[in-house]
């Protein structure tokens, strides 16, 4: 095609026909005969990204890549031959991306059917194949939504239904499309599908609506809804599409997670929390009423033993069967709720002082009757405490504190029974208060102090260590009982603190008595922990941390502990004081006799000496069975390997008694009393070590018990003689018999507690109606 100007006649065809498709959105060109650009539409310049001005006068080729020369001659031979060519050719932008378009080429001849030029229509079939895949994709994705999705007419009629409309509502399609929408709707009144309905309409979106709908089977489903406007082409809403999305799971974890937040996990009834809330309520009803209203803190007696004994899963199924219980006594309208640990709350509205007693008297006689724990049957008792307001403040806090200060007093009154707080209890909670405040104040101020007393071998008379008793002088009140201060201290938290204090006190006086000769190398310190830190596995820190900061060796320190302690949390404490004794520290049985731990439990206990309660001590030269205990627990630590310390020894007598019994040590006033750390180290370096009572050996004359007088030869001496040979509990009691005491037959001791064993054996020595005459 020679490369000549185009004569104006054609320039004027070609521009008339190429502007009469330039309304078709796509692109389109004139070129002339020898290629060159004439026309070049606005939609030619958003495709290519080049100006008319631009591009008028270039060579078409120049919108092909230089690899599509082939295309462009087929493209050319048909136009010249007068046909009209559509196909798809790889086209150029101006930028140099390539994209695939489709093309329609016309020729364009005068009057005498010649070719002058030749116009082109071509449209990007890259965007037309995504828009196309993304349709699809679109589709799919709907269909295959694990949401429900679709769509429903403005006047609620459903029109498109997905898969995952099927499984959340249960409906096939065809079950559904072309009825309406309120058959998903489980309630009456259709008012929300009528809002969303209208919102829609407006052009609104509703976004993330929880609400409920039905499913097939009439179980309703919780559900959060996005209902958005469908709009044509014109801009105008013709339909509405709904997303839901089944969110049952999520709204049942609330309502558990809810419930959890205001209830006792164990007994399903209303916690502190829970409690709180309704008692604040209940107050205001009763002010604005003037009624009163009561309080009733219900605190099990002893329950760690049920734990010890039991184990913690029938520990739970009392706390259930208490909480049962309660609820069945209460009256309907009552809140019965559980406060923490073994403590019980009734609250009741329109209660006076006597019906507040009346149900006081009921649960009492209530809990009297054996408990079902899971097959087991066990007995239990609280001690109650009763507030009402008014008189008391109307505060939920003043009253609660109230029924605990009530709860105290029911319990040293001697538990299983209620008390109505008066002004008397009332006022010696208030003093509990302020002198647990003072105790604070007295441990961080430096003004407790620490008493030592000996630990005396009974048949030398040699110091073998000293037990660190903590003493608190208070500026006002003078020497405070540490019977009084110590469960203040339990009670209050500050017993952690004061543990730790007394340890690390305790070894530095002993390091610095070892250090002055005054207690020999092997001596030892015994210090009492209590039942709140013996299971907590810092312990050992705090007992390492001690030792060393004071310089003094591990087996220097003895730790003293009771079987209520152990009771408590059994397997936690006998972990811990298994790795202290491990390290070399000693662990005193304090109290022996008098707790409820079986013998097979008391056997895995790491227990190095067993320390024999002082009210058995007392009257042992005249009560057969404080004789028959103690004899008992010192064969029993004969029997085991340990060492057996009597506390409390005041006479000669007592002394006497011990060291036939073969006891190895004691402790009491026939010696010294507890004394301060330096008056100590005086008193011993005066004795050189030794604590002589004015008697160490034996008595030769009969031991007095009542009225009857006991020789060697005879009666309760045989027993004596029995522990000495290292004969058995169930041998001591034929023993017995055979010296002329009636016992109780068919004793069964295995696996019994040793207080229950102890006991048994008191009762024999108790009948000695047939004791032989004085030799």
């Amino acid at each position: 095609m020679p490369d000549q100007p185009m004569p104006e006649t054609a320039r004027r065809l070609v521009l008339t026909q190429a502007a009469s498709v330039d309304d078709v959105e796509q692109a389109v060109i004139g070129m002339d005969r020898a290629g060159r650009i004439v026309f070049f539409s606005a939609a030619a310049e958003g495709l290519f990204g080049r100006r008319a001005a631009e591009a008028l006068g270039e060579l078409a080729t120049e919108l092909l890549p230089p690899e599509t020369t082939d295309s462009a001659a087929v493209l050319r031979a048909a136009v010249l031959s007068g046909e009209t060519y559509t196909g798809q050719v790889v086209l150029r932008r101006f930028d140099g991306v390539r994209f695939v378009a489709t093309v329609a080429a016309k020729p364009v001849q005068d009057d005498d059917g010649a070719f002058v030029a030749a116009i082109v229509v071509s449209g990007d079939l890259t965007a037309r194949r995504e828009a196309q895949a993304t349709a699809q994709q679109f589709v799919a994705i709907v269909s295959s939504s694990a949401d429900a999705i679709f769509t429903k007419s403005l006047d609620g009629i459903i029109l498109s239904w997905n898969r995952g409309a099927e499984l959340l509502y249960g409906y096939a399609a065809d079950d559904v499309v072309g009825r309406h929408v309120s058959l998903l709707n489980p309630h009456e009144t259709g008012a929300e599908i009528q809002g969303l309905l209208t919102a829609a309409a407006a052009g609104e979106t509703v976004a993330g609506l929880e609400t409920q709908r039905r499913h097939r089977d009439g179980t309703v489903l919780d559900v959060s809804l996005t209902v958005s406007p469908v709009f044509d082409e014109l801009g105008d809403v013709v339909c509405a599409s709904v997303i839901a999305r089944d969110i049952s799971d999520r709204r049942r974890l609330e309502r558990q997670l809810a419930r959890q937040a205001t209830h006792d996990e164990v007994t399903g009834l209303p916690n502190r929390t829970l409690l709180e809330d309704r008692l604040v309520r209940a107050l205001v009803r009763s002010l604005r009423q003037r009624r009163a209203l009561a309080v009733l803190l219900v605190d099990l007696d002893r329950f760690s033993v049920v734990n010890a004994l039991h184990g913690h899963v029938v520990g739970d199924h009392v706390l259930q069967a208490v909480g049962s219980r309660l609820v069945t006594t209460a009256s309907p309208g009552d809140t019965v709720a559980r406060l923490g640990g073994d403590a019980f709350v009734v609250l009741c509205e329109e209660t006076p002082a006597s019906g507040a007693e009346e149900l006081g008297d009921r649960i009492v006689k209530a809990l009297q009757v054996p408990l079902d724990a899971s097959g087991l049957l066990v007995r239990a008792s609280a001690s109650i405490g009763i507030a009402i307001s008014p008189p008391l403040t109307a505060n939920a806090e003043t009253l609660l504190r109230s029924a605990q200060a009530a709860v105290y007093e029911a319990k040293a009154a001697g538990r299983g029974r209620w008390h109505l707080l008066d002004k008397l209890s009332e006022a010696r909670w208030n003093e509990r208060l302020e002198l647990t405040e003072e105790l604070r104040e007295a441990l961080g101020g430096g003004r407790l102090e620490l008493h030592y007393q000996p630990i005396v071998q009974v048949e030398t008379g040699r110091v073998l260590g000293i037990e660190a008793l903590v003493r608190w002088h208070h500026p006002e009140r003078g020497w405070v009982p540490p019977a009084l201060f110590v469960p203040l201290a339990e009670d209050s938290g500050v017993i952690a603190a004061l543990d730790e204090w007394v340890l690390k006190q305790a070894c530095r006086d002993m390091a610095w008595l070892r250090r002055g000769h005054i207690l020999e190398e092997d001596a030892h310190v015994a210090v009492n922990v209590s039942a709140h830190n013996v299971s907590d596995p810092g312990l050992f820190d705090v007992v390492r941390a001690a030792t060393g900061d004071a310089g003094l060796p591990l087996e220097n320190l003895e730790l003293e502990v009771t079987e209520t302690t152990l009771i408590a949390d059994r397997r936690a404490a006998t972990r811990v004081l298994t790795s202290l004794r491990d390290l070399g520290v000693g662990i005193a049985l304090d109290d022996f006799g008098t707790g409820y731990s079986p013998l097979t439990y008391f056997r895995s206990l790491p227990v190095s000496t067993l320390k024999i309660d002082r009210v058995f001590i007392q009257h042992i030269t005249t009560r057969p069975d404080d004789f028959a205990i103690t004899a008992a627990v010192v064969d029993l630590g004969r029997a085991l390997g340990l060492s057996t310390v009597a506390e409390g020894v005041e006479t000669e007598g007592q002394l006497a008694v011990l060291h036939r019994l073969g006891c190895v040590a004691g402790q009491g006033y026939l010696w010294s009393p507890a004394l301060p750390r330096d008056a100590l180290a005086a008193r011993l370096s005066e004795e050189r070590g030794f604590l002589a009572a004015t008697q160490t050996q034996p008595s030769k004359r009969p031991v007095r018990w009542g009225h009857q007088a006991v020789t060697n030869e005879h009666g309760l001496h045989r027993i004596v003689q029995l522990h000495r040979e290292g004969a058995s509990l169930a041998t001591i009691a034929a023993g017995l018999n055979g010296e002329g005491f009636s016992s109780p037959t068919n004793h069964r001791w295995h696996g019994a507690s040793v207080a229950r064993v102890i006991t048994d054996l008191a009762e024999v020595a108790r009948e000695r109606r047939n004791l032989p005459p004085v030799a």
